[in-house]
């Protein structure tokens, strides 16, 4: 299954990264890994999608 989220960006860049690393780690609790993500909208917005189920394979 995915999973889309949005963040509206507010801040600067460190602030942005924060956010994501937040949710990500977030999701990741929940089973679910990043699949993609992109930023739109004038960079005002990051769309990230996560799938649930990925292995994580650290080779």
């Amino acid at each position: 299954m995915y999973v889309t989220k949005v963040i509206d960006r507010f801040g600067g860049i460190e602030m942005v990264a924060k956010s994501i690393d937040e949710l990500c780690n977030q999701m990741d609790k929940d089973g679910y890994s990043l699949v993609t993500y992109q930023f739109c909208a004038n960079n005002e917005k990051v769309i990230l999608t996560f799938k649930k189920g990925i292995k994580k394979s650290f080779v």
